[in-house]
């Protein structure tokens, strides 16, 4: 199947603004195997079953975005879509991360009612405690430098590799790789002060 235009994806993200949920459907079916592709990217290298799976995180991720028809946003284009699906897929994983610990956390509380623990469960539990972490550390990174930190939510959470990004937020790709390298900098700064 051929890739979709981008006039084709601007055509649609325009006819969603005005309200057609007809072309939600079209833009979906459109733009799947890219987004399905984004998840296979962010999910690669983990333990099966360890996370989500990348047709489970690109569903929850368009849901976050087109569930609620009364908070369906406008999109001016493929780039401001894709941003956004990178936020919802960050927004999946950090409340999939957050559930399962409390699981976790409710399991060790109530260990006779809890269900055998599947072997892989510490590195699913290490991940998704990273998962956290790095939401947390995006939070301060946000209020320094916004740009920076829509960098590591297409990167971390969203996959991307840097050309996709600095496509996605219309920079270069120096400027992006510069942000890239400010934010990781920032982040490992963070995280080894909170250790």
């Amino acid at each position: 199947m051929n890739e979709p235009s981008t006039h084709h994806i601007t055509h649609l993200l325009e006819r969603i603004g005005q309200g057609d949920s007809k072309a939600q459907q079209a833009l979906f079916e459109s733009l799947y195997s890219e987004l399905r592709s984004l998840a296979e990217a962010k999910l690669r290298g983990e333990q099966p079953d360890c996370l989500l799976q990348p047709t489970m995180l690109v569903h929850e991720a368009y849901l976050r975005i087109f569930g609620e028809p009364a908070k369906v946003e406008s999109f001016e284009n493929r780039r401001h879509f894709f941003a956004a699906m990178a936020r919802a897929m960050q927004q999946v994983l950090v409340d999939y991360a957050r559930r399962r610990l409390a699981q976790k956390r409710q399991a060790h509380q109530h260990p006779a009612a809890a269900e055998p623990a599947p072997t892989q469960e510490p590195a699913v539990d290490a991940h998704c405690e990273e998962i956290l972490q790095v939401e947390e550390c995006l939070k301060r990174l946000e209020e320094e430098e916004p740009l920076a930190a829509r960098v590591v939510q297409m990167r971390f959470f969203a996959g991307y590799t840097m050309a996709e990004t600095a496509q996605t937020l219309g920079v270069s790709l120096r400027t992006a790789q510069r942000l890239w390298n400010f934010a990781q900098a920032r982040l490992r700064q963070w995280i080894k002060n909170a250790s």
